[in-house]
């Protein structure tokens, strides 16, 4: 009976503070918005590269994209992809490159993975490097990825811009990252592989050119 009567009291309490507490509902939903959005985002992105279809989450936060092939660079012209979000006033510029893949930059899957980037809100680059479509890892593959760096900076008026590298792409990523010309151009770069060692698969496939 002592332990029923001292417990009573606790319900009252919680339904009071509880009470107290809905003003800063609204509040806390407020700051946690932000993080909400992100990982829908996130999720939805996600979805979209892996081909699933979830209405109302697959689509979240979408704009159509408008495809062009552009060509950039100096005697020799390179070629690039370029997608771009539609009613997005700025949007963030990034170069996304190809790995050691024959069809380069209009290979399907690269292709989904940077059309839902842009239908997100990314102005995407995907240049065409010659030398990782045939197969050969050269100096050159870096000297290209930092021309498309440089040529994206330019063309969307943003100082900076983010770099993505896919398979063997990510390694010449980081080579070119560390010419300062194309650094300062870098707000982010990320290697989507498994190569913990750049430098040792360069001389793998090309020990006097690439090192």
């Amino acid at each position: 009976m002592m332990a029923a009567s001292k417990s009573a009291p606790s319900s009252p309490r919680r339904l009071s503070l509880l009470w107290m507490s809905l003003p800063f509902l609204p509040l806390l939903l407020l700051a946690l918005a932000p993080a909400v959005l992100n990982e829908l985002r996130a999720f939805s992105i996600l979805l979209s590269v892996a081909g699933i279809r979830v209405p109302l989450v697959s689509t979240f936060d979408t704009n159509q994209v408008s495809e062009k092939v552009i060509t950039f660079g100096g005697p020799t012209p390179l070629r690039a992809r370029m997608y771009y979000p539609m009613q997005i006033s700025h949007p963030c510029p990034l170069v996304v490159v190809h790995g050691m893949q024959f069809r380069g930059m209009d290979e399907p899957r690269l292709r989904q993975f940077a059309h839902t980037l842009a239908a997100h809100g990314c102005l995407v680059m995907t240049p065409q490097v010659e030398e990782m479509a045939d197969y050969r890892i050269t100096r050159n593959s870096a000297v290209v990825i930092g021309d498309a760096v440089r040529e994206l900076a330019r063309r969307s008026g943003e100082h900076k811009v983010g770099l993505v590298g896919m398979s063997f792409a990510g390694g010449m990523g980081l080579i070119a990252a560390s010419d300062p010309a194309v650094g300062r151009h870098l707000a982010v770069g990320a290697s989507v592989a498994r190569r913990d060692d750049p430098q040792r698969r360069l001389a793998d496939f090309a020990p006097d050119d690439a090192r």
